[in-house]
């Protein structure tokens, strides 16, 4: 028996900042020499106040806090100098309680500096921002500053650059850094290790480490009415690097324990099982396009399952727009256990399963405070999915239309024929789902919505609603309320009572189930969820701890033995970054 538990994506990031109105000097202009205009700045999820104005040749600094609930490992600067023609991006480090950066002095010429900030969770995926492409920060750069110039939190303006120095010139980066603050000079030092050749060199022992490390270890549960038991540790573990690169890890157990009314019916005792399951991905995406790759294995005593994947994501208009496309294909291996923990070789028995599925998906921005995303998943499966333990009551043409909907155990071997089939499956099933996502910062709160729909070949038909909202208590503490809404038809060959035709042989119909989630059901599921960041106050989201639970009731429409059932689940998350 299998346990899985879906995650929801990520959605927008949890603070605004108030817009700030500037004057700019009569001195700055634009690329044809006409005055800017003065106008408020954008706000967003980013607090930041942009420099009165800059200096031409001397870097332009760039500081930003981020205090909303969603974690943030990676923010990046897209900027555009009044001399050129596409936007550049700078990849914003680490400072103190915030993220900073130096716009290279090559860049930064007379006219409006134009900048838009977005910050990026352990997934890629973008989850706050602050301006667009549309309505950026801008800066008046000038030839001679009229007040105080510019500079990081606790560090020293930066040095104006030698002449004559462009974008990416050596001498240039060392002429600006001797004079900067201890912040700023940390971080041209940064990104001049970017440039340099790999390998190991006299020195490297001081430079910074530009990698993010994090780890999560969880305990969760299931427990149902219908004597249904699991407990599932789990560990993740991922890395990421400013150069776009990034690595992760998971391990799980499930341990299960059962005696649902299913075994019952068979005469069987409750039984334990243990399954193991871990996978490995990796995604290099160093600016606006990436692959990735990734296996998994899971094992139980009977079924072994391996499978892996490759994808590629592609941005679009400035990180607005990101598509993806992937393949996976998989290979499951069904085998079958006695009583007693005794299971027969799969050279002898097992049945096996191959499955391939395709993935497309476009996420966007809909504007500063809203996300959006729709995804298709295709699978297609080949192989026998039967269970090999389900056996299945057959009854005469004439007791099979007084069977009643959730008949006992008693009544159903009282009225039922002596032949009790195993189950059978068709060989081929082709399944798609649609979904669509959105989510919306709101004053103080984030509102994720879902809508999945689902269709197969074998005729089931299912729509899964599922919303959360989540409030922010002060920058230590969420909570949230959670609600899902899952209804489904039967696959065409259900039936509550099989009939088999024949008295004196069996004469069985093709396919035939007692698989309840392949009937007609409904469930109706909520909870609660809360957060608490336990990090320093210069980085509280550094240490995270994360509790949820969640009840479901869910009401099978036409089914034997059991009419409905309720069900909890919960877990316990701590996440660090390391």
């Amino acid at each position: 028996m299998t346990f899985s538990r879906r995650k929801l994506a990520t959605a927008v990031a949890m603070a605004f900042t108030a817009s700030i109105v500037i004057a700019w000097p009569a001195s700055a202009r634009d690329r044809g020499g006409k005055p800017t205009a003065a106008g408020a700045q954008p706000s967003g999820d980013f607090t930041h106040a942009p420099a009165a104005e800059g200096q031409a040749n001397t870097p332009i600094p760039i500081y930003v806090e981020y205090a909303g609930g969603e974690q943030v490992t990676r923010v990046i600067v897209k900027y555009k100098g009044a001399q050129m023609e596409d936007w550049r991006r700078l990849d914003l480090k680490r400072l103190g309680v915030g993220w900073g950066g130096l716009i290279s002095c090559g860049d930064v010429v007379p006219g409006p500096m134009r900048y838009w900030v977005q910050g990026f969770d352990e997934g890629g995926d973008a989850v706050a921002t602050s301006g667009d492409p549309k309505d950026p920060f801008i800066v008046p750069i000038v030839d001679e500053l009229t007040g105080d110039a510019p500079h990081l939190p606790g560090g020293r303006p930066p040095r104006t650059c030698s002449k004559g120095g462009s974008r990416g010139d050596k001498g240039e980066e060392r002429a600006a850094s001797p004079d900067t603050g201890e912040d700023s000079e940390r971080l041209e030092r940064l990104d001049q290790t970017k440039k340099r050749p790999t390998g190991p060199h006299k020195g490297d022992e001081n430079l910074e480490d530009t990698a993010s490390e994090r780890a999560s270890i969880e305990l969760a549960g299931y427990n149902d009415s219908d004597h249904i038991t699991v407990v599932t540790p789990s560990v993740n573990m991922g890395i990421d690097n400013v150069s776009g690169a990034s690595l992760n890890a998971s391990y799980l157990v499930d341990v299960v324990s059962a005696a649902s009314v299913d075994i019952v019916s068979t005469a069987s005792r409750r039984w334990e099982e243990v399954r193991q399951a871990g996978t490995v991905s990796g995604l290099y995406k160093p600016h606006d396009f990436g692959v990735g790759v990734g296996g998994s294995v899971s094992s139980e005593p009977d079924y072994l399952s391996y499978g892996g994947y490759a994808l590629i994501v592609k941005d679009f208009d400035e990180k607005n727009w990101t598509a993806t496309f992937g393949f996976g294909a998989s290979h499951d291996t069904i085998g079958r256990c006695g009583i007693g923990g005794g299971c027969t070789p799969f050279s002898v028995f097992s049945r096996d399963l191959e499955r391939g599925a395709f993935n497309g998906g476009l996420a966007f921005v809909i504007d500063r405070i809203s996300l959006g995303s729709v995804t298709l998943d295709v699978v297609i499966e080949n192989g026998d999915q039967s269970k090999p333990y389900r056996y299945i009551p057959m009854f005469s043409p004439g007791v099979a239309p007084t069977v009643p909907k959730g008949a006992s155990i008693d009544w159903v071997n009282a009225n039922r024929l002596a032949e009790r089939p195993l189950e059978q499956l068709p060989l081929e099933r082709h399944r798609a789902a649609l979904t669509g996502r959105y989510a919306r910062r709101l004053d103080g709160s984030t509102l994720r919505l879902e809508e999945r729909f689902y269709d197969d070949d074998w005729g089931l038909v299912a729509s899964t609603t599922d919303a959360r909202w989540i409030f922010d208590l002060g920058t230590r503490f969420e909570v949230w309320p959670h609600a899902r809404f899952h209804a489904q038809t039967s696959v065409t060959f259900w039936q509550r009572a099989y009939v088999s035709e024949s008295s004196t042989g069996w004469n069985l119909p093709e396919y035939r189930t007692g698989d309840r989630e392949l009937g007609p059901l409904v469930t109706i599921g909520g909870g609660l969820g809360a957060r608490v960041y336990l990090g320093s106050d210069a980085n509280p989201q550094r240490w995270t701890l994360q509790l949820t639970w969640d009840g479901m009731y869910t009401s099978f429409l036409d089914d034997l033995y059991v009419t409905e059932r309720t069900a909890t689940l919960g877990a316990l998350t701590f996440q660090g970054q390391l």
